[in-house]
């Protein structure tokens, strides 16, 4: 089974920065990184791969092919699809690596609504109904993430990203799709997300319970 081994001494990894996250979000809408990948560095970890708008083949799991696929599809010649086009049966190939996730106080937290359990077994715990913020990641990793999806939550546009943890045994990459889905007023209302596990030989990991 893929695991994650952790540091024993937690306490020493950064912690959330709100402040941070909102410089964060700012500068992947502007396509700056040099402090997001300075942060990655100094925890000798590789700077994140950032693509707003990605195609197939910058996507590399045929899980993330699909999902791009079916918002495609769902959103027709809109900008992008509204929540209610979304049924979940329809997302059964995909299913364990999906996040379902809805934005707090405009935009500047999340929620987990549906935590994917394959995620869930590589990551080492189940975060349904949990803010984003309260990922056990290192802070920085979680403020990456809080970024990625408020700069969608404002751009209103899909985004991909590729990130290389430090500390994982197993897992070489987690490979994310966030895809946004919009609410009635016009604004997003919930994410879509592809977030895919890969080995050091770049295949998925699918664990075995």
């Amino acid at each position: 089974m893929a695991s994650v081994k952790r540091p024993p001494a937690a306490a020493a990894r950064s912690k959330p920065d709100a402040a941070r996250r909102e410089r964060w979000a700012r500068a992947l809408l502007d396509g700056r990184f040099d402090e997001i990948n300075g942060a990655f560095a100094q925890d000798n970890t590789e700077p994140p791969t950032v693509v707003w708008n990605p195609e197939h083949k910058q996507l590399q799991s045929k899980v993330l092919w699909f999902l791009l696929d079916h918002w495609n599809g769902l959103r027709g010649a809109a900008a992008a699809p509204p929540m209610a086009a979304l049924d979940p049966v329809d997302l059964r190939q995909a299913l364990g690596y999906v996040l379902l996730i809805d934005p707090l106080d405009d935009g500047a937290d999340f929620r987990y609504r549906l935590y994917g359990s394959l995620i869930a077994t590589v990551s080492g715990a189940d975060l349904t109904g949990k803010r984003v913020s309260e990922h056990h990641a290192s802070g920085h990793v979680v403020d990456f993430s809080l970024a990625g999806y408020r700069a969608a939550y404002l751009r209103a546009e899909p985004l991909y990203t590729l990130r290389h943890p430090a500390r994982a045994v197993h897992t070489r990459s987690w490979e994310r799709l966030v895809l946004p889905l919009l609410a009635k007023d016009g604004r997003v209302g919930r994410f879509l997300v592809g977030n895919v596990p890969t080995d050091h030989l770049g295949g998925t990991i699918r664990p075995q319970f």
